[in-house]
């Protein structure tokens, strides 16, 4: 048991750090995730529970613990301060991802996270779908409720 999960944890680190320091933005934070995602993996297989899918299972963990922290209040407020201070190379302007992750943190967790998914961690609607066990449509219907929501709390 102890050298499948050494050899888990080397082959899946590095995409669950990634996928946290995606939506945080902060390496720290997002190792701290990390740590956090494998202990709920030791947790949920302590339980005799089996997990089919031991990427997803941990990349769906890591972005929802992501977003749990981005929706604490005081950790929010230094997010947008280092993302205002860091020079940040991506597509979407500092001010758009600022924006983005103001209306995550107001939503609820199913629309959060498929919006991380969707426009953080750049995947499309089926394998949002595939990764959620969600018919495609409801992840459709999910997103456009997102920019609904989103439209409403950014004016």
């Amino acid at each position: 048991m102890q050298s499948d999960l050494n050899s888990i944890y080397r082959l899946h680190i590095t995409m669950v750090r990634k996928a946290a320091e995606r939506i945080l933005k902060n390496s720290s934070a997002a190792e701290d995730v990390a740590q956090e995602t494998f202990i709920k993996y030791i947790q949920y297989t302590r339980k005799q529970k089996k997990i089919d899918h031991i990427a997803g299972f941990l990349f769906r963990v890591a972005t929802n613990l992501a977003l749990n922290q981005l929706r604490n209040s005081k950790r929010r407020d230094l997010l947008l301060q280092q993302m205002v201070s860091e020079s940040i190379d991506v597509t979407v302007s500092i001010e758009d991802q600022i924006a983005l992750r103001k209306v995550l943190s107001q939503v609820g967790e199913l629309e959060a996270q498929i919006a991380a998914y969707y426009y953080i961690h750049g995947m499309n609607q089926r394998e949002i779908s595939d990764l959620l066990s969600l018919h495609r449509r409801k992840v459709s219907r999910l997103l456009e409720e997102f920019r609904t929501r989103a439209r409403k709390l950014l004016g």
